[in-house]
């Protein structure tokens, strides 16, 4: 996979959160377990700046979890 691969997964990711039914602790969890994966595919891969283009922070953990690149 390539960068506009991972950018277009992102942008799907940050897209779904914003529908109004969305389960934002799945879609969370979702692409924690995708940034993790990617990064088995390519040791270059940055998980955080990953996460980031889906639209997420350190400070929005859904349900008290703590995010850990």
């Amino acid at each position: 996979m390539h960068r506009k691969h991972f950018k277009a997964i992102a942008k799907v990711i940050k897209n779904m959160k914003t529908k109004p039914n969305a389960d934002k602790d799945f879609i969370f969890y979702m692409a924690l377990e995708l940034g993790k994966t990617f990064k088995e595919f390519n040791s270059n891969f940055d998980e955080e700046k990953f996460m980031s283009a889906c639209g997420y922070e350190k400070s929005q953990e859904p349900a008290n979890l703590i995010w850990y690149p």
